[in-house]
């Protein structure tokens, strides 16, 4: 049977479920000696272990004379209920050590939506799931700000700089940035050779407006331009889809749009200037002890996003 420290349990009326377990052993054992022996005590601990428990009770459970000792009514029913109590505790921390190296459960995370949560992230929650198929996964996409632990979710998935937080952050890699216009667009409007002449064209924006731009990919030489335009959505795919049709200038992840910058359908708009690389994070609540299910969740993201999102 699985052996629990219960000294530092204290429920209701200063009453400790050690007490209760000394009581049980006693009553069990009909005896304070072979209690003591079973619990490897001294009696007189177990003397003031029950006087305690009488007294935070109000009730007397055992009475006691030189030479022998029986319950009280009151002793012999909370024995019957405090006894299957016991053992249900033990039953289920049995459980819980017997699985803990198990990996089994369930998995909650909070992700972005589009390319990276449903392709990348859906890939490699599949695969995991292959592997580990008694492992349930809800992935949820709801874009709102979310409190990790409010909501319950095991993980949040996010693009971006992150604010300070209290959370464990471990990032998954860098999303490629990239400004894109179709050839059709580009001949019909003004002509553009650094970031400031975004100001004069039809830019199709998401959830940022302030564009930031790297010359020749040196942090050193940095601008930030406001951006505006006739479309404004938290869509990629449709940001792309207005692009293709030369509506305007678009800002996409270059997983978007691998296909159509090799075909030439969308071809970038400078040559020297380019979009800063967004990284994407994991976080989690910070836990000395964690279930297998979710340590095993963590390595195995962090091993196989980098594949999926080269």
């Amino acid at each position: 049977m699985t052996h629990i420290r219960t000294d530092c349990f204290q429920l209701t009326n200063n009453i400790k479920l050690d007490q209760i377990k000394v009581f049980v052993t006693v009553a069990e054992s009909k005896s304070f000696s072979e209690a003591a022996i079973r619990l490897q005590v001294s009696k007189s601990h177990l003397s003031k272990q029950i006087k305690d428990l009488e007294l935070s009770l109000s009730v007397q459970l055992i009475q006691r004379t030189t030479r022998s000792m029986k319950l009280t009514q009151e002793g012999q029913v909370l024995l019957l209920k405090w006894k299957e109590s016991l053992l249900n505790i033990e039953d289920s921390l049995k459980d819980l050590f017997d699985n803990s190296d198990e990996i089994k459960g369930n998995i909650s995370i909070n992700c972005v939506g589009g390319v990276i949560g449903e392709d990348i992230i859906g890939r490699i929650i599949s695969e995991f799931t292959l592997k580990y198929p008694k492992v349930n996964i809800e992935l949820d996409f709801s874009s709102n700000k979310i409190d990790i632990a409010k909501n319950r979710f095991d993980f949040v998935i996010r693009m971006g700089q992150l604010e300070d937080s209290e959370l464990i952050v471990r990032r998954l890699g860098d999303i490629e940035i990239c400004t894109v216009a179709t050839s059709k667009y580009l001949s019909k409007s003004k002509k553009l050779s650094n970031p400031e002449d975004l100001k004069n064209h039809n830019c199709i924006t998401g959830s940022i407006k302030k564009w930031t731009f790297v010359k020749n990919r040196k942090s050193s030489n940095e601008k930030e331009i406001f951006v505006s335009g006739n479309i404004n959505c938290k869509s990629g795919r449709l940001i792309k889809h207005a692009t293709l049709k030369s509506i305007g200038i678009g800002r996409l992840p270059k997983l978007y749009c691998r296909e159509e910058l090799k075909k030439k359908k969308l071809i970038p708009v400078f040559s020297e200037w380019n979009a800063k690389a967004i990284p994407i994070s994991l976080l989690y609540l910070k836990s000395e002890f964690k279930p297998a299910r979710i340590e095993s969740f963590i390595q195995f993201i962090v091993k196989k996003f980098p594949e999926y999102s080269c």
